[in-house]
């Protein structure tokens, strides 16, 4: 099933990947879509062992609400 979402991308990042789309002869969606596909594949592969492996470990997940502050939470520790 395809979701229609909004991404706010800075414009160079944008302009250069619409000229990668229309050089691979692509829509700017499907050029997108395949990197994707590239860059989560192993996740997607290996998700429901992850969350196997966490439930069966007992494992303590938390999300991370703000990328800053998780970062200077992991600097704290050195």
């Amino acid at each position: 099933m395809r979701i229609q979402t909004a991404f706010r991308l800075d414009k160079e990042l944008l302009d250069a990947a619409k000229k990668k789309a229309k050089s691979q002869k692509r829509s700017l969606n499907n050029y997108i879509e395949v990197l994707l596909h590239k860059d989560l594949e192993n996740y997607l592969n290996n998700a429901s062992n992850e969350s196997n492996y966490d439930v069966e470990n007992d494992a303590d997940i938390n999300a991370v609400q703000s990328y800053d502050k998780w970062i200077k939470s992991l600097k704290k520790g050195d």
